[in-house]
């Protein structure tokens, strides 16, 4: 059952686009314990993988991979060579926990489907541009996205904190800042057609355990290294009805990518979720 904080914090990403917490604040203990085992499953698994430890020296060095269109990131396919399943360290349990599904609930008002979770590496690099989701962007999975972001280690603006612009979702006040639309713009860009209030661009500071919740059709960024390393997952919320659920090609840019997502629905681990957690991964 959802507790005011919770709401509130759903209320304040409905106005505005975002809202900050902390576990500790909002999980309850077997959540709390959850999100523990996904920081060990990142420090002796993830982080520990020689073919990981290589990547990151590399984009650290300046010679990064070229085997992917986002060099300057890792991600668990990196890792597992395959998208994330129930086994892979909680990682997608986190993100079926009853606070962060009924806090979707509430701002779909519906039961949501978990799409697109994430686990991230990045590594500081000599780079001085930005490039793909380094720069302002929208997510074009829909218009009202629900996105949880957790940081798994201490996260400032010189290890890429997620930036964020206030009111740039779609109806808020700052919607038409850029083209305002869903689906793919990579291709085109995102231009820039005023500059916003100071006051509203965020930057999302935060130590281990931060949780921000995001509708990010909103204008945001992040991952831009200068020193250290960020770590972080993500897990998109996305209204049974959205683009990204029924559009025409949903499947093919949204839904269980390989290199996303590979949930095993006659797995053991699938039959054991309760009825409403299998709602929300099917």
């Amino acid at each position: 059952m959802l507790k005011d904080i919770h709401r509130n914090l759903v209320e304040q990403v409905l106005e505005c686009g975002i809202a900050k917490s902390h576990i500790r604040d909002i999980f309850n203990k077997d959540e709390i314990e959850l999100f523990n085992s996904v920081i060990e499953y990142y420090n002796d698994e993830y982080l520990a993988n020689p073919n990981i430890i290589k990547r990151i020296n590399d984009i650290s060095s300046g010679n990064p991979p070229t085997d992917t269109f986002k060099w300057f990131e890792i991600q668990q396919n990196h890792h597992l060579k395959r998208g994330l399943n129930l086994t892979d360290g909680n990682i997608l349990n986190l993100y079926l926990c009853e606070t962060l599904v009924d806090m979707a609930e509430y701002f779909h008002h519906d039961t949501p489907k978990l799409r697109n979770v994430l686990s991230f590496i990045h590594p500081q690099s000599p780079a001085t541009k930005e490039f793909a989701s380094q720069i302002w962007h929208r997510d074009g999975e829909d218009f009202r996205i629900f996105k949880a972001f957790i940081y798994l280690n201490d996260v400032t603006v010189e290890n890429g904190a997620l930036n964020y612009i206030k009111h740039s979702q779609f109806g808020g006040k700052w919607q038409s800042i850029t083209d305002n639309i869903i689906g793919n713009n990579y291709g085109r860009g995102w231009p820039i057609y005023f500059e916003p209030p100071k006051e509203d661009v965020i930057v999302a500071e935060g130590d281990v355990g931060s949780i921000f919740f995001v509708n990010t059709h909103g204008l945001h960024k992040g991952g831009f290294v200068r020193q250290g390393i960020r770590c972080m997952t993500a897990g998109t919320y996305l209204n049974p009805e959205s683009y990204a659920i029924i559009g025409e090609k949903s499947l093919e840019n949204f839904n269980d990518k390989p290199d996303v997502m590979q949930v095993d629905y006659k797995s053991e681990e699938f039959h054991n979720l309760s009825d409403k957690q299998k709602l929300v991964l099917s």
